[in-house]
């Protein structure tokens, strides 16, 4: 029996069947960024704004909201039962995570909560990825200086306004 998406009242809005759901997390882990993924779904839709839509529901609905806790009540579930019968257990609480994190490192999911977008978040992704130390990461932040950055002036703004913040 195929598995079924159980949260019915956002079918429809990013993934419709678990089927599409596993190959658009498929898709986040090997498509690099939002507005390639966004690209692809133009190609398929040939409509921008409702590419765009699928997209960030897809991505605010199920990759960080309702798909993480799939595998994590799977997780609970394998344990309980495969520890009572003496084998070994998995650990798919980790590849939640990842999907959660959209596969990126932490420290740069984490930006959003300092004002700085994903896509600019990933534009400093050199400077700020720190294998998950937020501590790091925002001491990396504040050392950033803008003018060597190759940045439009909103972002080099959203920089400085996250810098003030720290």
């Amino acid at each position: 029996m195929p598995l079924a998406i159980a949260d019915r009242s956002n079918f429809g809005r990013g993934a419709t069947s678990a089927k599409q759901l596993r190959f658009k997390i498929d898709q986040l882990r090997s498509v690099p960024a939002i507005r390639d993924l966004i690209h692809s779904q133009v190609e398929y839709w040939k409509d921008a704004d409702k590419a765009v839509q699928r997209v960030l529901d897809f991505l605010r609905l199920w990759a960080t909201f309702h798909f993480p806790k799939l595998p994590c009540a799977l997780d609970l579930i394998q344990r309980d039962v495969l520890s009572r019968l003496g084998k070994p257990t998995g650990n798919y609480e980790v590849f939640a995570f990842q999907v959660k994190n959209l596969f990126l490192d932490l420290s740069i999911t984490a930006m959003n909560e300092y004002g700085i977008p994903l896509e600019l978040a990933r534009k400093l992704e050199n400077w700020l990825a720190t294998d998950g130390d937020l501590d790091l990461a925002q001491e990396n932040l504040s050392a950033i200086s803008l003018d060597t950055l190759k940045l439009s002036d909103f972002e080099k703004l959203l920089i400085s306004e996250a810098q003030a913040g720290l």
